[in-house]
């Protein structure tokens, strides 16, 4: 039995985890665009780093259980960030050439992914212990500090701050916040603690980690689709100025962000299912509306309604996912995990595909279709 002080200083921590995987992972759009001038790739060439970020996530989760399993989430996530913020720092410096570059790329997905894993491994083991709905408010933490970065990096760098001088400041602060994370987390090995009450059931078949992982995988592919080509839609469709084009993926980040710190509360008022079912049908109806307009301020209030829609998917799959999961859960979610950021790998090239030869509203289409596919999904994946 853990005592309360532990357990408090052990949230503090799990939130500050989360908080650190969303500064680590959201200088890369600030990043890039440097990389590619320095360098001066070719579209083709700055695919290959986003498809080895890409290949990183989805190598280094599988394995992320193995290692949770033999040593615990403690190590494996302060090494995870350590490795996170270190590639991130290089991805910034002006001494290394393009293949050094694919794999500090490789390298930045991989620690991403590690992380993912064990800190989703590491709040799923507190809602076990404290028996609350807590996953959501993690991954709140994650948005802030992905939007906290999205606004410090355009404007220091406006300022005349060098890159490499600014990520290398960002990665001291994420290392003092993995350090003073470290000795407070709780070092889960990832496996159920209640033995006795499943020791007669079976583990969970692939089939249900699949359709879990395809669930995660969907809204991911719509994040992306936001992160990618909201800009390029708004300047186009909207008019919006260069300037202000970023505006729907803030707008997005925050609504995202307020829902998930609000999901304990909704899923007490209207309960898993009804929530994630109707978060994908507002999502399929902000997204086809998106079509269909061409003023900006309501093209925003539809981002919004979109990142409402989609906020808790991903937090609510995943603790149900090692909810029902009567063995190794720290595996499951590996799975699911794995399954899931294949959407971020393959998304980009399909919607470029989509938008390169039909129309930039055929990948807005495309996905609010995908939506559909969801809310079936999650209806059934939540009997």
């Amino acid at each position: 039995m853990i005592n309360s002080t532990l357990l408090q200083k052990a949230t503090i921590a799990g939130k500050v985890s989360f908080l650190n995987s969303g500064i680590g992972i959201a200088p890369w759009a600030a990043t890039m665009p440097y990389v590619i001038e320095r360098l001066n790739l070719t579209q083709s060439s700055y695919t290959m780093l986003l498809l080895a970020f890409g290949v990183g996530a989805v190598t280094g989760m599988p394995a992320t259980g193995k290692l949770i399993r033999f040593f615990g989430v403690r190590p494996v996530l302060s090494l995870s960030f350590i490795l996170l913020f270190l590639s991130m720092t290089a991805a910034a410096s002006p001494c290394f050439d393009f293949i050094s570059m694919l794999f500090i790329s490789y390298l930045w997905g991989a620690s991403l992914g590690i992380s993912e894993v064990a800190n989703n491994v590491h709040a799923t083991y507190f809602e076990e212990i404290s028996r609350k709905d807590l996953l959501s408010k993690f991954h709140g933490y994650q948005t802030l500090g992905s939007i906290i970065i999205a606004v410090i990096y355009p404007a220091l760098l406006y300022a005349g701050i060098c890159l490499f001088i600014l990520s290398a400041s960002i990665c001291i602060i994420g290392l003092m916040l993995m350090l003073y994370a470290h000795g407070k987390l709780l070092n889960t090995h990832g496996q159920k603690t209640d033995k006795n009450k499943n020791e007669n059931r079976n583990d969970l078949g692939i089939m249900i980690l699949i359709s879990a992982g395809t669930a995660c995988a969907l809204m991911f592919l719509s994040e992306g689709l936001i992160y990618d080509w909201s800009s390029v839609y708004l300047h186009r469709k909207c008019s919006v100025p260069l300037e202000l084009d970023s505006t729907g993926y803030m707008i997005f980040q925050i609504s995202v962000a307020l829902a998930r710190f609000s999901g304990a509360k909704l899923i007490g008022i209207f309960g898993k299912k009804k929530l994630l079912c109707s978060g994908s049908i507002i999502s399929m109806i902000a997204l086809f509306l998106c079509v269909h307009t061409t003023n900006p301020l309501i093209m925003l209030i539809l981002f919004a309604f979109l990142g409402i829609g989609l906020a808790n998917i991903v937090p609510i799959v995943i603790s149900e996912t090692a909810r029902k999961c009567t063995k190794d859960k720290a595996k499951a979610i590996a799975v699911v995990g794995t399954i899931g950021y294949s959407g971020v790998l393959l998304g980009p090239a399909v919607l470029g595909f989509i938008a390169a030869y039909f129309s930039l509203e055929g990948i807005f289409l495309m996905t609010s279709v995908l939506m559909l596919l969801l809310f079936f999904i999650l209806k059934n994946q939540l009997e």
